[in-house]
């Protein structure tokens, strides 16, 4: 999927053409809507509690969130998971969620930045997108990070950094992409692929 949505973003113009628009606002695709019931992580949450609510609900990533104010603060994702086989010990997974991914995170993080959580020195920062973002915004930005899910946070939020509402996932904008119009299962993922 990756390189399919890379070989569009390199050829958007054609790809996506005057039948989709390439500023047609995800809402409108049916992609950029709320997500009820979404399965998310708090900052207390240890990286094992994480895993079993990933395999509970059967989703490959949750958005991880301040336990106080609900704001998006991480990602955990399957990729994450890859080290649990080489470098990582059983006892990792007792760490709090952020500790975990500061410890483990790979190499390629995209963004890694100070961490605002106290005795957590650095976490990498989530890809996010707004309802009211383009189609071709997202798709951009999923390729430029690359990313397999861009979190939804609320057009009325103050920053990228508010409370997930939902995901766009690279499924998503393929559909999108191939089928040539709205999802016909929008806004109803738990989670992202």
């Amino acid at each position: 999927q990756s390189d399919v949505l890379r070989f569009a973003a390199n050829h958007a113009e054609v790809v996506l053409g005057e039948q989709l628009g390439a500023n047609t606002p995800l809402s409108e695709l049916g992609i950029g809507a709320a997500t009820p019931n979404m399965v998310e992580a708090t900052t207390k949450d240890t990286a094992y509690d994480v895993l079993v609510k990933c395999v509970q609900q059967q989703v490959s990533a949750v958005p991880v969130v301040d336990a106080d104010s609900g704001a998006l603060v991480a990602s955990f994702s399957a990729s994450e998971l890859r080290a649990l086989g080489t470098s990582i010990e059983l006892g990792d997974l007792s760490l709090p969620v952020l500790a975990f991914l500061e410890r483990h995170a790979p190499a390629s993080a995209t963004f890694v930045f100070p961490s605002a959580t106290p005795g957590v020195a650095k976490h990498r920062v989530p890809a996010t997108v707004r309802p009211s973002a383009s189609l071709e915004l997202a798709l951009y930005k999923m390729v430029a990070l690359r990313v397999h899910r861009l979190w939804l946070v609320a057009d009325d939020a103050p920053d990228a950094s508010g409370k997930p509402i939902g995901v766009v996932s690279q499924t998503d904008l393929m559909k999108v992409m191939l089928l040539g119009g709205p999802s016909p299962s929008a806004g109803g993922a738990k989670a992202s692929s």
